[in-house]
Parts: C-alpha cells; structure tokens; sequence
C-alpha cells in the first residue's frame, strides 16, 4: 500500500504525458498506463539485460566511471 501510494506521485518519464503524476493518468487515462505497462516491461528488462552486459560495461562512455 505505501509503495502503490508513493508510485501514484511518480512522474511520466516520456510520452504524450510526459511530465504528469501516475494518479492523474489513473483518472485521466487508466487505459494509458496499462499500454505504457505492457510497452515499456519489456523494454526495461532488456535494457537491464544490456546494461549488465559486458558490451556496456565496457562502453567508452563508461570507461573511467
């Protein structure tokens, strides 16, 4: 309950709504986040994939990090 009332203060990362709180996309447009949700899972466990990769460790923007 604490962690759903805190991630309704979250902010929209990009997007059309990009800049507006998860709650007043819950009232606005609930159907949004779901799309957003089944969008951007996969997309965040494949970056996080990359991420732990040795390919991006080894990024030169990396390097001296």
């Amino acid at each position: 309950e604490t962690l759903a009332r805190s991630f309704e203060q979250w902010a929209m990362p990009r997007g059309k709504y990009e800049g507006r709180r998860v709650y007043e996309l819950m009232r606005d447009d609930p159907d949004y986040l779901d799309w957003w949700a089944a969008q951007v899972d996969d997309f965040n466990v494949d970056l996080n994939r990359y991420l732990l990769s040795d390919r991006a460790k080894n990024h030169p923007s990396r390097r001296g990090a």
